[in-house]
């Protein structure tokens, strides 16, 4: 693929990006000709998302900020661009005066340090807060998103906010402004808490006591304590709507939606560049982050990657519903499994010996690994499924929490198989109360994982894998929200295929 010149860039950074290629110099050239505050890029798996992002940032004015979740992905970013501060948070650094991490060190809950500060001799400082300081002065650095939402310093310095992964954000403000009050320590403290269905007593009483973080709610046995109120207090008046659990011993507050959070905590009216292999349907993520309307623009990329060497078919088997996994003689199971089983075999004679099923919970796991007749080459570990593959040896590796996060590059994933669509679990009350608010984040939240989970085996463009959606539970979805899809999957999708099937 060729590449192509690219806008003047910061010196700091373009010896790394010194072409890009033409899909990325689409992108960022859109990015650089747009108005709008908040730009939207669904990037699917090859676009080259860190470089496009550090693109961006050198190519405008000010100090940059670049949020991923995942430390290996900070230090992706680093590896490629050295010019990046990379700041980590407290438990990848060493506590200078206890055996522990800096999460649980004093200075974490509230207590003095003579090494918070720098004094004249600069090695006075202790690695963490070295760390912040030396991020804190960079103009490209790059962080977690749970450390630039509890560092105010960083926001403010802060002219361009580069998010990564950011199909997650949501999730991620809602996480962090969720409360655990514990009652008995607050009403040890002497400021008994609120028992209210209503969030605003809970913040107002929080910001009436605010000063107890400094004089009296220092030392770890407060930490608790201490979280919530600052938590709290860190809450807007124009929040949202709230869930709240209380009883005796405690009080849990959850945010329903994002909305009325994502700005005042996280995005502020900092110009803020998304980018995601699922941030799809724009108007939902835009909606679910409070956006101003006219505020945000999107560009969905298409796959750089051949189509025949990613197909994602859709050949249905039955139906799976949570009753087909708990039953213990369920027939639907049963026939899954068989076409689980004859997918494998179908692989294997031709030579492909490892993939990757997607179970929706460790119970469905559970019964894989025990049913299918190759039960003996599955694993649930990704080192031990890596070990087999490098040794040349058959592997499958099965799992619920696998649609984000793992790599199955090149021979550690040549098939992916999906027997149940991963719908949110309607047992967790946040989602029941989003689906009956709008029935929309139901199947959006799906969407997302079916099309995180078939990308978990093209990482480059000489790779080669194909994904099998199996749930004919699939069919409703598909029909009523294909509109939602990314390109980068609708160009691969084959509906209703013909099962592949080999018993050997």
């Amino acid at each position: 693929m060729g590449a192509s010149a690219t806008p003047s860039l910061d010196p700091q950074l373009r010896s790394t990006i010194s072409r890009l290629y033409p899909q990325q110099e689409q992108a960022l050239r859109w990015a650089l000709s747009r108005p709008e505050r908040y730009l939207l890029v669904n990037a699917p798996t090859g676009s080259g998302k860190t470089p496009l992002g550090m693109a961006y940032a050198s190519a405008r004015p000010g100090n940059s900020t670049y949020l991923t979740q995942s430390i290996r992905l900070q230090e992706q970013a680093v590896g490629l661009f050295p010019g990046l501060a990379l700041m980590k948070g407290r438990r990848h650094h060493q506590c200078w005066i206890q055996d522990s991490n800096a999460e649980e060190a004093p200075c974490a809950a509230g207590e003095w340090c003579p090494h918070i500060g720098k004094g004249e001799d600069a090695a006075e400082m202790c690695d963490y807060y070295d760390n912040i300081s030396t991020a804190y002065a960079a103009q490209y650095r790059v962080t977690n998103y749970a450390a630039y939402l509890t560092h105010p310093p960083l926001r403010t310095s802060t002219d361009l906010l580069v998010c990564d992964e950011a199909h997650r954000i949501e999730q991620i403000v809602r996480d962090h402004a969720s409360v655990y009050l514990p009652y008995s320590m607050a009403k040890k403290a002497g400021i008994p808490a609120p028992h209210s269905d209503d969030i605003r007593p809970y913040t107002g009483w929080a910001r009436r006591h605010q000063w107890k973080l400094y004089k009296e709610l220092v030392g770890v046995e407060w930490r608790p304590l201490r979280e919530a109120i600052q938590t709290l207090i860190s809450i807007p008046a124009s929040n949202g709507d709230w869930y709240i659990e209380h009883n005796v011993k405690y009080a849990k507050l959850r945010p329903v939606w994002g909305k009325g959070l994502a700005l005042p905590l996280m995005l502020e009216d900092t110009p803020t560049l998304f980018m995601s292999a699922t941030l799809m349907w724009p108007e939902w993520v835009a909606s679910t982050l409070g956006l101003p309307a006219g505020s945000w623009a999107y560009l969905d990329l298409p796959s750089v990657f051949p189509l025949e060497r990613r197909p994602i078919y859709y050949s249905p088997v039955c139906s799976m519903n949570s009753s087909s996994v708990r039953e213990d003689s369920s027939v639907a199971r049963q026939s899954m499994q068989a076409a689980i089983d004859g997918i494998i075999g179908h692989y294997f004679t031709n030579g492909q010996y490892a993939g990757l099923v997607h179970t929706i919970s460790h119970e469905y796991t559970s019964k894989v690994l025990t049913e299918s007749r190759w039960c003996d080459i599955m694993t649930t570990d990704p080192k031990v499924h890596a070990d087999q593959v490098l040794a040349g040896r058959p592997s499958v590796l099965v799992g619920p929490n696998l649609t984000e996060g793992w790599d199955g590059i090149d021979n550690l994933c040549r098939f992916i198989i999906m027997p149940k669509i991963p719908f949110p679990d309607l047992g967790d009350t946040i989602v029941k109360l989003r689906m009956q608010q709008d029935s929309r984040s139901y199947d959006y939240a799906a969407l997302v994982a079916v099309v995180q989970a078939v990308g978990r085996g093209m990482r480059h463009e000489q790779d080669y894998c194909d994904a099998w959606i199996l749930d004919s539970n699939w069919e409703r979805l598909y029909q009523k929200r294909r509109g939602w899809l990314p390109k980068s999957f609708t160009d691969a999708y084959k509906h209703n295929i013909k099962l592949v099937s080999k018993q050997i």
